[in-house]
């Protein structure tokens, strides 16, 4: 659980570039269901790392294991797809309503170390995801809380992985 040194983050939104909203509530911009296959991530993740990243928090491409919970006697494993300053795009396989808040833990090696950080989210958008042998939903999680000491591990885990060109002053101008 997150203690006493919780810093308050501001919401942001989760959209494009352009600063569109990807989507809200299970529907895309145009108003239709949002359906989204690992493959449709990947090449829309592409398409974007062909150009400069132009968000004000960059997305660094994952593949770590998480635990969330709404409450401490439910607690649901799912896998982190990536994650920036303010947030993390995961898969899982339960529903949750967008606004829900959730804790979450999410597990990576430092080192030969076992390591991880715990944040408080809240769901801003999701969106049906398809595979062949799985079915399941994509939820892009908006940072609410975390403690100094999870902070300082997302930092330090996102500038080990961010090319630096550009990207470390503000790394640490947001530190």
């Amino acid at each position: 659980m997150i203690q006493n040194d919780i810093a308050e983050v501001s919401p942001v939104t989760i959209g494009n570039a352009k600063g569109t909203p990807l989507c809200a509530e299970g529907e895309g911009a145009d108003g239709e269901n949002t359906v989204l296959t690992r493959k449709g991530v990947e090449n829309s993740m592409a398409r974007r790392n062909h150009t400069m990243e132009r968000r004000k928090y960059p997305r660094v491409s994952v593949r770590l294991p998480l635990e969330y919970w709404e409450t401490d006697d439910a607690r649901h494993g799912g896998l982190v797809e990536n994650i920036s300053e303010m947030g993390l795009l995961i898969y899982s396989i339960q529903d949750f309503p967008v606004g829900t808040h959730l804790s979450v833990k999410v597990f990576f090696s430092s080192g030969s170390e076992f390591d991880g950080f715990q944040v408080r989210t809240k769901i801003a958008w999701k969106g049906r995801h398809r595979e062949p042998q799985w079915k399941g939903y994509l939820y892009g999680l908006e940072f609410t809380a975390i403690s100094d000491e999870d902070r300082q591990k997302v930092m330090s885990f996102l500038s080990s992985r961010i090319p630096s060109e550009g990207t470390d002053a503000h790394v640490q101008s947001f530190l």
